[in-house]
């Protein structure tokens, strides 16, 4: 199996989820994106047809099925330049009116002429793909005479669609090509902790179990981190422990041989002079070898609980641990039968009891050992003060216990002498000084029973002054506060100090943490702004559309910001008025009669070429030219129609109010409007604009009357009340 390095299977498992996320995300916007459009579209030219033919049947004087034909030419005509086409087929299927480019999908749009109801369906043309949309035309008995088919061809959808393709291309590629130059980084990063804790592991395996890994700023592999230190703690503890007893047993089997080898060599030859007493039958001489024997083997006895005494107290296994029985333990009075002790076997020295200045209260110990470490303490002072020097013992109470002190005259220890005096076997005098029974074992015995304790042991020596021996142990509340099981203080300078050294000579890992942070922070501002820049790329109709996705937006209706006081257009000079008895209504009558049943939406005082006209548009959106004064008509304009969605939107509404007047939804005239407008605000003048327009904020038809400097005043167009 071929070898994956975990930054590689990092980067592999990012790429493997980030592209195809990105490429599913992109095919799902873009397909519904594409099905909104084509919703769009359905519903604009629904909301189209259905509104002309509403407006043209009810406005109708001649009869629903005299109208047919016109209402296919004024159809497709309404839907001309527009993306949009339609046809107007008879019961028969013939087609009375076709916009430009029909062709192509007659022959499915007469296969719906005997459709009963509106629906819409999908179908394949010459050109492509088309949405047709049926709707039955009925005369009043309720007798269809006509089908209107109205379609569009989905490569419209497919241009309107280019901008966003382009932005999903531009942004998953961008995306692609950064997770691409990021992901290296990102991986390195993220497996960079790892790599503290392999150097460790390297480092221990070449046996330096000094060495600890840092922490990392991820919180399992911080855990990790320190539960791998605890481990090594715990086994360099280990590991100290067994050297220091291996060095210990071969130190005492060595020391042990060489005590031992004296006491044997005296009994050896002790036994040698008794048999040769007992042959030649010299009593005496058998009796002092049997002496000597006798005090040799108290001598090796001595030893021998010594060290069993030793090692009972540095076993670790609690079962074959020597036990401590507590109790409470006066000092003063167990200092006396030490020092009275002491002064029998002083020969020629002076011990001295100095009693304390304070009330010294009971500490909780041992009585037996801790009388064995005073009275160990007073041999090693009696071996080494000259008679007639003094020993001075005294005791008094110090941090939460009891301290006593042994100070003698002697000879004093040198200062390299001083930090192996509580070795085992280890002893100060030479061969030549050394005194019979001493095995060097006695000031080990009184550490080992003042450490287990929980007190410490400490000396002070000068060369030919003598030396003072301090034994502290702890009351009751301070021994609930020892450390039972606190390392050694050789092993812990050996494991804190490697360590503290291997963290600083490391950079930490907070700042590997920020480091990651920031990239991550720019990969996401950075996708934020190729977001962003594609979204400007689509049309701001198609994304106000995306917000409302069941809502007919047109972007040519969208509100602009007025300009401020500074940048106000000026003042438009209102046309004169005309003359009496040709109003607002007049010029609308004239105009609509002279298209024939087009329905008047908006009549207003214009400026043609520096003469006062009135323009007439009509339901249609024709626009109509007449003269102020005659009202003939100047010229019909039906030039500015586009495919924008702005336009066929503006048509969608005059379509709607067309038929709500048609309906009787306005009994109001463009005269009487003005007339009420006008006496709502006499400070305007005289109003120049009359419209029927469709209020997006009221969702109603209203009159708009407007005056000179751009004011305006809402009317309803039933009540006459001014709304606005």
């Amino acid at each position: 199996m071929p070898r994956l390095s975990l930054r590689r299977l990092f980067s592999l498992l990012y790429l493997g989820s980030v592209l195809p996320l990105l490429l599913l995300l992109g095919g799902l916007v873009y397909y519904e994106y594409r099905t909104f459009l084509i919703y769009e579209h359905t519903a604009t030219m629904q909301k189209l047809v259905q509104a002309t033919v509403l407006a043209r049947a009810v406005n109708n004087t001649e009869g629903i099925e005299l109208s047919l034909p016109r209402l296919g030419a004024v159809l497709v005509e309404q839907i001309q330049g527009t993306d949009f086409a339609a046809v107007v087929l008879n019961a028969d299927g013939q087609a009375f009116a076709q916009s430009d480019g029909s062709d192509s999908w007659l022959s499915a749009a007469q296969q719906t002429a005997s459709a009963t109801s509106a629906s819409t369906k999908t179908v394949a043309t010459s050109d492509g793909m088309r949405v047709l949309y049926t709707l039955p035309v009925r005369n009043p008995d309720g007798n269809q005479i006509g089908t209107i088919v109205a379609s569009f061809p989905i490569a419209v959808v497919q241009a309107e669609l280019q901008p966003l393709t382009l932005w999903l291309l531009l942004t998953v590629g961008g995306v692609a090509l950064l997770a691409l130059l990021v992901t290296p980084l990102l991986a390195r990063l993220a497996t960079r902790p790892l790599a503290g804790l392999v150097h460790t592991a390297q480092q221990v395996a070449r046996g330096d179990l000094t060495t600890r890994s840092p922490l990392p700023p991820i919180t399992e592999l911080q855990t990790l981190a320190s539960t791998l230190n605890t481990m090594l703690d715990q086994v360099q503890h280990t590991v100290a422990l067994e050297q220091q007893t291996a060095t210990a047993l071969r130190r005492f089997v060595a020391d042990a041989a060489h005590e031992l080898r004296s006491p044997l060599a005296v009994l050896r030859g002790s036994v040698d002079v008794w048999h040769l007493a007992q042959q030649h039958g010299d009593q005496a001489e058998a009796q002092q070898a049997a002496k000597l024997v006798q005090a040799e083997i108290e001598v090796m006895g001595r030893l021998v609980d010594d060290l069993l005494l030793l090692a009972r107290m540095d076993n670790t296994a609690e079962q074959t641990r020597l036990p401590l029985n507590r109790d409470e333990v006066e000092p003063l009075p167990l200092l006396e039968e030490v020092a009275e002790r002491a002064r029998m076997l002083a020969n020629g020295q002076d011990v001295v009891l100095e009693w304390p200045d304070s009330h010294v209260p009971s500490i909780p110990a041992d009585a037996d050992l801790l009388r064995r470490a005073l009275n160990n303490l007073l041999e090693n002072a009696l071996r080494h003060t000259p008679a007639g020097k003094r020993i001075i013992l005294t005791v008094a109470p110090e941090r939460d216990g009891s301290v006593f002190i042994v100070q003698d005259e002697g000879n004093g220890i040198a200062p390299e002498h001083l930090p192996h005096l509580f070795e085992r076997f280890y002893q100060v005098d030479d061969a030549r000084t050394r005194q019979r029974g001493s095995s060097g074992l006695g000031l080990a015995i009184v550490q080992a029973i003042i450490q287990a304790h929980g007190g410490t042991v400490h000396v002070n020596s000068t060369l030919g002054q003598g030396s003072t021996f301090t034994l502290w142990l702890p009351g009751q509340e301070a021994l609930l506060h020892v450390r039972r099981s606190a390392l050694p203080e050789l092993l812990a300078r050996q494991t804190a100090q490697p360590r503290e050294a291997l963290h600083r000579s490391r950079p930490l890992p907070e700042r590997r943490g920020r480091l990651a942070g920031v990239w991550l922070m720019s990969s996401v501002m950075l996708l934020a702004l190729l977001i962003l820049g594609g979204w400007h790329l689509l049309p701001q109709a198609t994304l106000r559309s995306l917000g409302e996705p069941f809502a007919v937006v047109a972007s040519a209706d969208t509100p602009t910001a007025r300009p401020t006081a500074t940048e106000q257009a000026p003042t438009p000079t209102a046309p004169p008025l005309p003359p009496a008895g040709l109003g607002f209504d007049t010029a609308a009558q004239q105009a609509a009669q002279h298209l024939g049943a087009s329905m008047p939406l908006e009549v207003s005082h214009e400026l043609e070429d520096g003469a006062a006209v009135y323009e007439v548009v009509l339901s249609d959106y024709t626009r109509v030219v007449l003269d102020i004064e005659s009202g003939a008509v100047l010229k019909t304009d039906s030039d500015y129609r586009g495919s924008e969605r702005g336009v066929i939107q503006q048509r969608v509404e005059a379509a709607r109010v067309a038929s709500i007047v048609a309906q009787g939804g306005v009994t109001l005239s463009f005269d009487e409007a003005a007339a009420a407008a006008q006496a709502a605000a006499p400070e305007y003048g005289d109003p120049y604009e009359v419209e029927l327009e469709w209020d997006e904020d009221w969702q109603r038809v209203v009159y708009s009357v407007e005056f000179a400097g751009e004011r305006e005043r809402l009317v309803d167009p039933q009540t006459g009340e001014v709304i606005e």
